[in-house]
């Protein structure tokens, strides 16, 4: 999946986790489950395998709003600084592996949602590989689409303060 569905993936994850945290009078414990859950639904995503969109200037169009709603959503929730960690660790696999492979510093990415030899195997099995539902470009779009329609809706619920 691409970043913003990563990102609203583990903001979600990420404000779930603080929020029971702070309801059990646990806030650090929800903290810490919201960063090791918003890592690994990276992993739980990449079951669903993208489509590109086409050329880097299709990409740009598409994914640049994405994130600049993303960041508005961010302020607007009062917890800006939550969604940021949650999009950090929904996408902390590709943030490591990717560049590392593109630079030629690594012959190959490391998370086993990418075919690495990283973390989350058991008895040849891998987290998050291999893909389990290919998705077209049209419907990659609509998954992209459906993930900021979430994140808005999410938002509207944490300001009416149903969530945090």
């Amino acid at each position: 999946m691409y970043s913003h569905v990563h990102g609203v993936a583990g903001a979600v994850v990420m404000t779930t986790a603080v929020a029971i945290g702070n309801a059990f009078g646990a806030p650090t414990f929800g903290y810490v489950a919201g960063l090791f859950l918003g890592y690994v639904s990276h992993f739980l995503m990449d079951y669903l395998g993208e489509t590109g969109y086409g050329d880097n200037k299709i990409s740009a169009m598409i994914e640049v709003p994405h994130l600049i709603t993303f960041g508005t959503l961010g302020f607007i929730s009062g917890h800006f600084w939550l969604y940021f960690l949650g999009w950090v660790m929904g996408n902390l696999p590709d943030l490591i592996d990717k560049p590392l492979r593109l630079s030629n510093l690594v012959p190959k990415e490391w998370h086993s949602c990418h075919n690495g030899p990283g973390l989350f195997q058991w008895n040849g099995k891998k987290l998050g590989y291999p893909v389990r539902v290919k998705l077209d470009r049209d419907q990659t779009i609509v998954i992209g689409i459906a993930a900021t329609m979430l994140l808005t809706m999410w938002t509207f619920a944490i300001k009416l303060g149903w969530i945090l």
